[in-house]
């Protein structure tokens, strides 16, 4: 069985996106267990895509934000290498909660531990990237676009054309922005949102994405930077955009308070040229929580 339906997928969005901006109005924001925002969007759309993906009795699981500690160790072993949903109901909350336009809702498809296919959509931008038979797709329908417009207006992406040089642009995470330096000549954006600073990077906007996010905040995206070509170093010189969910890439002691979280901040660029040259410019503390 074919577990990801492109096609399914937007129409999830679509509803998705629809229902978030309605509870946007009222967002109810409130502060997690680790000081991160959470509001009732993101309860509800974990929610209603858990309710729609989910099957545990035939062995097909969900790993999201907002639900993962509900979990016990043993449903997080069998998700962590059997058929997996990987869900952020709202990626950037702290800009949804502030009436900011910059969040989306990322969705990915794992199975045997490897992220396989995965999309991200932000709503209010009515943009949208997405991977289908081996290949990555982006759509742009300005407004907040219905099913039918995010598919008839899906192109396939093809690897960006990127002229690094002083000027180019360097997208920040938020523990680069708090804790690190940065010391390269390059203007710099920090945008709140790991969703939509993968599209830019996928689109050529940027030049290089830092980030120390959590699995679900960047799984949707790492197929589509994967066929594109993208390279993804970690501190250890490991490839992230291998897409395999194992303990060299990400935190997975189930009583850690990073569980889930890339071991350290890493650098997502076209090419390991471009890597080594901001990579150079940068320093952070000796432990950088994302």
């Amino acid at each position: 069985m074919d577990f990801w339906n492109a096609g399914r997928i937007i129409e999830l969005f679509a509803e998705c996106g629809r229902q978030a901006l309605e509870i946007k109005k009222h967002p109810n924001a409130a502060l997690k267990y680790d000081r991160t925002l959470v509001t009732d969007a993101d309860r509800t759309i974990e929610r209603i895509l858990a309710a729609e993906l989910g099957d545990e009795t035939n062995g097909v699981y969900i790993l999201g934000e907002e639900t993962h500690r509900q979990k016990s160790s043993d449903y997080l072993a069998r998700a962590l290498t059997g058929k997996t949903w990987i869900i952020d109901p709202v990626d950037g909350t702290a800009n949804f909660a502030h009436q900011r336009m910059l969040w989306g809702i990322s969705i990915a498809f794992a199975e045997g531990g490897v992220i396989r296919d995965g999309g991200v959509y932000m709503p209010e931008l009515g943009e949208m990237m997405i991977t289908s038979g081996g290949r990555a797709f982006y759509s742009h329908v300005p407004g907040v676009p219905d099913a039918d417009s995010l598919r008839s207006n899906m192109r396939e992406m093809v690897p960006p054309e990127i002229h690094f040089d002083d000027a180019a642009v360097i997208n920040l995470s938020q523990a680069m922005v708090k804790r690190g330096l940065f010391r390269g000549p390059n203007p710099v954006i920090a945008i709140g949102t790991c969703a939509y600073s993968c599209v830019e990077l996928a689109l050529g906007k940027d030049a290089a994405y830092v980030t120390g996010c959590k699995i679900w905040d960047i799984a949707g995206s790492l197929p589509a930077l994967r066929i594109l070509g993208f390279h993804g170093r970690t501190p250890a010189g490991d490839d992230l955009l291998s897409g395999e969910i194992c303990d060299r890439l990400y935190d997975l002691d189930f009583d850690s308070p990073r569980l889930f979280s890339i071991r350290g901040q890493t650098f997502l660029a076209l090419n390991d040229e471009i890597i080594n040259a901001v990579s150079a410019h940068c320093e952070f503390p000796a432990k950088a929580p994302s």
